[in-house]
């Protein structure tokens, strides 16, 4: 049931994740045992902070939330317990009591006495509504979809999701509807994922597995591979430097030869379907550098490089 909400509120959403195998054993929290439950007294194992650290910092309040190293420690108990169980008749998300720190638990002020799982369900949905939740994830999708520049879009989102109760459609459509997407500014740089899927959907062209995981790998952003509990920056200018550009142009030679190769293989022309990409994207809105440089490109394989690392399919 929990999992048929996750795209309606953020409560729902963040106990979701919090609870999925693949949360709790990345950040080693099947593992946490209270040093005072019946399996610590057991086993002589300890607690685990990996998880809470990760809720308070990245998935609810932000870095600059307000809350404590205190507040890390009592979260961690308050989700010990929260583990996996690896039967084959009942594979997934466990609670065991046993592992389960016993007493109350005091996060950001509030204490929280319920017993067992409920502990650490009620102590996450009030984190999921609490105000510095909502300000630092609105900020983070207004600087995904605009950038950093836009506080007063953050403050209006703030308030839509605090009168929502975290009611997710209500913040996307306040978000999806704002002034900025009409503007002609390029507002973000495409992440090397971005620009890649982009790439191949203008030319509805998909290389092999082994071919698409090749390339990715290329352009430093290998599936499930960002190398942090963070995921992968989402910030400009870690991608738009010479470097990380040299590496598209790469990729981009590669798809076109590919490309190409199919394209005559059917019989029809390259220079045709690079006039078919070019008006399907951006009609008569096409940058004029970019149809120069089009028109001067020696080739069919020159002309889809330079489509791709134009400026103007670079940006979102």
């Amino acid at each position: 049931m929990i999992r048929e909400l996750w795209s309606i509120d953020f409560p729902s959403m963040l106990i979701g994740v919090i609870q999925h195998p693949s949360m709790l054993i990345f950040l080693d929290n099947h593992q946490s045992v209270g040093p005072n439950s019946k399996a610590g007294q057991r086993r002589n194992k300890g607690l685990n902070e990996n998880l809470a650290r990760e809720i308070l910092e990245l998935h609810t309040l932000g870095v600059d939330g307000g809350y404590t190293q205190n507040d890390v420690v009592e979260l961690a108990e308050g989700i010990t317990g929260w583990t996996v169980s690896f039967k084959a008749d009942s594979p997934g998300y466990r609670f065991s009591s046993t592992m389960h720190e016993p007493g109350a638990i005091n996060v950001l002020g509030k204490v929280y006495d319920q017993q067992g799982e409920q502990q650490g369900l009620s102590c996450l949905r009030d984190l999921a509504s609490h105000e510095n939740t909502a300000r630092h994830l609105c900020g983070k999708l207004v600087e995904h979809f605009y950038g950093v520049e836009h506080p007063s879009l953050v403050d209006k989102l703030t308030k839509v999701w605090i009168e929502n109760d975290g009611m997710l459609i209500p913040v996307y459509l306040t978000l999806l509807n704002s002034d900025l997407k009409n503007q002609d500014a390029r507002l973000r740089f495409r992440t090397p994922q971005e620009w890649y899927f982009a790439v191949l959907r203008s030319a509805d062209f998909e290389p092999n597995q082994k071919q698409m995981h090749s390339m990715l790998r290329q352009l430093g952003q290998e599936p499930f591979m960002s190398g942090s509990p963070a995921g992968w920056s989402d910030n400009d200018a870690d991608y738009n430097s010479s470097a990380a550009l040299t590496q598209r142009w790469q990729v981009a030679n590669q798809v076109a030869k590919l490309l190409i190769t199919r394209i005559e293989r059917s019989k029809q022309n390259p220079n045709d379907r690079v006039a078919q990409i070019v008006q399907r994207l951006y009609g008569n809105e096409v940058d004029e550098h970019l149809q120069t440089a089009l028109e001067k490109a020696q080739d069919a394989s020159s002309k889809f490089v330079v489509l791709w690392m134009s400026p103007q399919f670079q940006y979102r």
